[in-house]
């Protein structure tokens, strides 16, 4: 991971990598509670505001946590340091909450585990944005996705049902132990602190230009109410979708899982098409197409119930919407705050989702599903979907221009 960026065995590639490992693990812990849900309900006895609070105490934690530590990042250019501490205690509060039987105690566990994956997921969607050549940028983001979605949405609900089945729900939280173990190695060995980067990026290329403030302040206002609303739109979903399938639509759990596990490759697909897309289409027309296909998944979930074919087409597709996020998430902030406040801004920008989406709209879904039925939920998020495309419209474009990538001349590399 130490050779040249030229090489498919570049440090920049191996950044892809880890880092996509990293946040696949944490993608998985955090989704398996999800996926296990209906187990949860049926032996501890849950409401659909307990369901949510469960979610939601792990959002508080990672708003709140995250925000703080990445502040902390950027002030002490603290990146390697914080994250290899933070992925020990992740590996150590998975076998914890494996061992919760109450509600109260998996509650305390979720907070515990949010306020260490907090730091994890902000440090390392930072250290890719910051690692990534201009022009690969979205390519590298939907690489990452591709392994994140591939070991959460994806693999996550048939790896977490089929452990739930054979053992019990307890031992799905035991599957991201040994991984989180390996990548703390890996990271102590590999990777480089932000002064080595820093460093180096001076010896390649020189100082990177200020970017243009009054775009700064735009986008970074609107991604953080872009991620309010399809945060909403994903955490409501993954909380309420497991239980829905099961009680409503009379699904097994099994069943429900291989079903959950289509709109996983979606999100692999989005995840890697619509970052990709964005370098040749712009970051603004991607972002409001794939927020617009969010719509679809909620509504085929209302109005599909006989046909279950049909249904994993339109979870597909708008299972296609994940790619949204690391674009509203990483790409756009990358390219509209300077390498030293970049941290702190996507702390930003996740945590307001988190607080938003995490914990404020599982626990208003569940009362909404208590009190008007479980087709609630959906509604809800039908509606996050839409507002997040309208406000993605205000968005002001940041991709480099493509002549930028391949050409020499100051005239064109000077271009806005």
């Amino acid at each position: 991971m130490r050779s040249s960026n030229t090489s498919w065995l570049s440090y920049e590639n191996g950044t892809v990598l880890f880092t996509s490992l990293i946040i696949g693990v944490t993608t998985f812990d955090r989704l398996a509670v999800n996926f296990i849900s209906p187990y949860l309900v049926r032996d501890l006895h849950l409401s659909n505001v307990q369901l949510g609070m469960l979610s939601a105490a792990l959002s508080l934690a990672i708003a709140v946590v995250g925000f703080l530590v990445g502040a902390l990042s950027d002030a002490k250019g603290w990146r390697k340091q914080l994250l290899v501490p933070a992925l020990g205690l992740f590996a150590v509060i998975s076998v914890f909450s494996g061992l919760s039987v109450t509600f109260l105690g998996l509650m305390v566990t979720r907070l515990a585990m949010g306020m260490v994956m907090g730091p994890i997921n902000m440090i390392t969607q930072s250290v890719i944005g910051s690692e990534s050549s201009d022009h690969r940028r979205g390519l590298n983001l939907g690489m990452q996705s591709v392994i994140i979605f591939v070991a959460g949405p994806m693999l996550g609900p048939i790896v977490a049902t089929s452990v739930a089945e054979t053992w019990s729900w307890q031992a799905a939280f035991f599957v991201s132990t040994l991984p989180a173990l390996a990548l703390m190695v890996i990271v102590a060995r590999f990777m480089r602190t932000q002064q080595q980067s820093s460093a180096i990026r001076e010896q390649t290329v020189g100082a990177m230009p200020a970017p243009q403030r009054p775009e700064v302040r735009r986008n970074v206002r609107l991604c953080v109410l872009i991620s309010a609303m399809f945060m909403t739109w994903l955490v409501v979903q993954n909380t309420f979708l497991p239980v829905y399938l099961v009680n409503v639509i009379h699904m097994t759990p099994t069943q429900m899982g291989w079903l959950l596990s289509v709109q996983g490759v979606a999100a692999c697909v989005g995840g890697l098409s619509l970052p990709f897309l964005s370098d040749r289409l712009g970051r603004k027309t991607t972002l409001v197409c794939a927020t617009l296909l969010g719509m679809v998944a909620p509504l085929g979930t209302l109005l599909v119930h006989d046909a279950p074919m049909l249904l994993a087409v339109l979870l597909f597709i708008g299972g296609l919407a994940n790619g949204a996020m690391p674009l509203y998430a990483v790409i756009i902030p990358s390219e509209s705050v300077a390498p030293q406040r970049l941290v702190r801004t996507i702390a930003l920008i996740i945590g307001t989702g988190e607080l938003c989406g995490g914990v404020v709209a599982p626990i208003l879904s569940g009362r909404a599903a208590d009190s008007l039925g479980a087709d609630a939920p959906f509604w809800i998020i039908t509606v996050a979907a839409a507002v997040s495309a309208v406000i993605a419209l205000l968005i002001r474009e940041t991709a480099p221009p493509r002549k930028a990538s391949v050409s020499t001349s100051p005239a064109e590399t000077a271009a806005p």
